[in-house]
């Protein structure tokens, strides 16, 4: 990524007001794009939206130094493997945040194309630590990240 993509994504997610009312918004658009994601999260949404909230904030800041963030992120990409998620959700989960995010004042085509090359530059370190073979007969099995 450019370092001009990384100013243009950190500061769009600065003009987010309350980034905690992002994550409620980006999961009731998840649920009525994807419903059969629902049953990968608990019933109380609190906590991920806590989680949600405190990931979107360490990719931010971090966009120029993703290097490091790689082995955390392909333990998640193991973890969430466990939980259920597969690899189609997250295509899902980065394009409903980037519809939401186009909601924002301040979106143009180029700030939409950063954001996707960064949240699939993420999805791929992610998917680097799955198992080649998911777990796909496990459902409701998301119960932290």
């Amino acid at each position: 990524m450019t370092a001009a993509a990384i100013a243009r994504i950190q500061e769009s997610y600065r003009d987010i007001a309350e980034p905690q009312t992002l994550a409620a918004i980006f999961y009731a658009r998840l649920f009525e794009r994807a419903p059969s994601t629902r049953l990968l999260f608990p019933d109380d949404m609190l906590g991920q939206h806590a989680h949600f909230t405190v990931a979107i904030a360490i990719l931010v800041q971090n966009l120029d130094h993703l290097g490091a963030l790689d082995e955390p992120l392909r333990e998640l990409g193991l973890r969430h493997a466990g939980y259920g998620v597969r690899q189609e959700h997250y295509a899902v989960f980065r394009d409903t945040l980037i519809d939401v995010l186009a909601e924002r004042e301040r979106w143009s085509p180029a700030l939409r194309d950063d954001w996707w090359d960064a949240l699939t530059r993420v999805i791929g370190m992610i998917l680097n630590g799955a198992p080649e073979e998911p777990y796909l007969d496990q459902t409701d099995a998301f119960r932290s990240t």
